[in-house]
């Protein structure tokens, strides 16, 4: 470094920010001692599309080119504020400490949260396990199925099943899970949310099988791809928004908005009735507010889904985590953290035993329940000039809301695993005498650390074994095929039929 006195100021935050005083370095004579200290900066003015400064020695006056840089953010960005408030008026938000406000400004439950805060928040009055998963397993197969997709029992078995459905804060992230889910399948994933089933065949054929693909041979002869296919959704859309035979014309909503949007929340309400059936009678008499709730978060995310498909040129992407995945924190939100924080393996007190230390060391943060996917937003090229046809930009909206564990990933087992653990199940279950024996037993055999999928423990609780047949064919892809099955024993190793 050159000898003598300099000053370094710092760079600015933004551009259009108005700066009177900032910190600069400053080196003496040695280069051993710094001194940081306030210096007067000139003022940033903002003009019409450009920043101008009056810093000597700042380019930008020297070289009038350069001034088109800097521009005005563009009107896009407003849409993208207003749909990411609505996602956390849905799902909510965490306090976002790293910049410096207090967290009870910026934390935000959200509707689906307060939901099951609201009405899943009980304690369960019956403490026999074997009477709990016998009244569990009365639900339908729709509850089951959506249980297993949004949960992870853990390591064990039955016994971290019932964990969920009776400790109230497992539950409300069970039942955050379920609707969200149901929400992205039913409400976020449909091309017009509230249009009539015959309009939404048009557009399933006319816009997205028609458009899928680059057509060479089309007169338009365009590339296709999801933001043509946005715009020709946009027009669609909004025909029918405004077609005359529409009930709705005069609320701009799609003809059957309202009806979905009450016939979804008594969907969800079933779905969520085995769960709440759980609770004392009291709670669960009058289902009147149960209900009304449902339908203000049904409609809420209806009247965002059409705002996200009414935003040409925009292509909005919902990005999931999954179970059993590893914690990222720039991708995902807990539901949980503040309990994962205290409940840290590697922070407890393991009475120096180092063998359970170096365990609980390597014990990961991984997904139990997934609760809402996160949102990206992507828009074809700059918003410059002269970036408007060059590449693809996207913004971050929201992050992936999970529940976590602590614990090791989930190894599958293989077949002959399997066989072997369910014949000794069957075992342990045969050598158990009737009545109370026989619930020692069952409780016995379901110590065992190992996972299981809730559909599995749902259908082979049933006193209708039917169900069991028909959930376990739709495992059987999951077997991997005798060797040689697939191919032949010819040379040329054709597929065999």
């Amino acid at each position: 470094m050159p000898r003598g006195n300099r000053k370094r100021p710092q760079s600015q935050a933004g551009a259009s920010a108005h700066l009177k005083k900032q910190k600069v370095v400053t080196f003496d004579e040695k280069e051993e001692d710094v001194v940081v200290e306030d210096v007067v900066v000139e003022d940033v003015v903002v003009e019409d599309d450009v920043v101008t400064g009056e810093t000597p020695g700042n380019g930008l006056d020297q070289e009038p080119e350069k001034k088109a840089f800097y521009q005005k953010e563009p009107e896009y960005l407003d849409t993208y504020d207003h749909i990411k408030a609505k996602l956390i008026e849905l799902f909510g938000r965490d306090a976002e400490l790293d910049k410096g406000e207090k967290q009870d400004e910026v934390y935000q439950e959200g509707l689906v949260a307060e939901f099951a805060r609201e009405y899943f928040d009980f304690t369960v009055s019956s403490k026999s396990e074997a009477k709990l998963l016998e009244h569990l397993c009365k639900m339908d197969v729709s509850s089951a199925l959506l249980i297993g997709c949004v949960a992870d029992g853990g390591p064990g078995v039955a016994k971290g099943w019932l964990k969920i459905f009776t400790d109230p804060f497992e539950r409300r992230q069970l039942v955050s899970g379920i609707i969200g889910m149901v929400l992205n399948e039913h409400v976020f994933s449909s091309l017009c949310y509230g249009a009539m089933p015959a309009q939404l065949l048009k557009l399933h054929e006319e816009i997205d099988f028609k458009y899928r693909l680059y057509d060479p041979d089309s007169k338009e002869n365009i590339p296709e791809d999801g933001f043509t296919r946005g715009e020709r959704r946009y027009k669609a859309i909004r025909e029918i928004i405004s077609a005359d035979s529409n009930p709705l014309r005069h609320l701009g909503l799609p003809p059957d908005f309202i009806a979905r949007s009450k016939l979804l929340a008594w969907q969800l309400h079933t779905l969520l009735s085995p769960i709440l059936s759980l609770a004392a009678k009291s709670r669960r008499e009058d289902p009147t507010a149960t209900i009304a709730a449902l339908y203000a978060i049904a409609a809420k995310a209806g009247l965002l889904a059409l705002q996200m498909r009414l935003d040409r040129g925009t292509v909005y992407h919902a990005h999931a985590a999954y179970k059993d995945e590893f914690w990222a924190e720039d991708e995902m939100r807990a539901f949980n953290r503040a309990q994962m924080v205290r409940a840290n393996p590697a922070r407890q007190d393991h009475g120096g035993d180092e063998a359970r230390a170096r365990e609980a060391r390597a014990k990961l943060a991984l997904v139990r329940y997934t609760l809402a996917p996160g949102w990206k937003a992507y828009k074809k090229g700059g918003w410059r000039k002269g970036d408007k046809e060059r590449g693809v930009r996207v913004t971050d909206l929201t992050k992936a809301w999970v529940g976590l564990r602590w614990g090791w990933q989930r190894r599958w087992e293989t077949v002959e695993e399997g066989r072997a653990r369910a014949e000794k199940a069957k075992v342990e279950m045969a050598k158990a005498a009737k009545g109370k024996g026989r619930e020692k037993g069952k409780a016995a055999a379901e110590e065992e650390e190992g996972f299981e999928e809730w559909l599995m423990i749902w259908a082979e609780n049933r006193k209708d074994k039917s169900e069991l047949r028909k959930i376990q064919g739709w495992f059987d892809f999951n077997e991997p095929a005798p060797e040689g099955l697939l191919e032949s024993d010819d040379d040329d190793g054709a597929v065999a039929s």
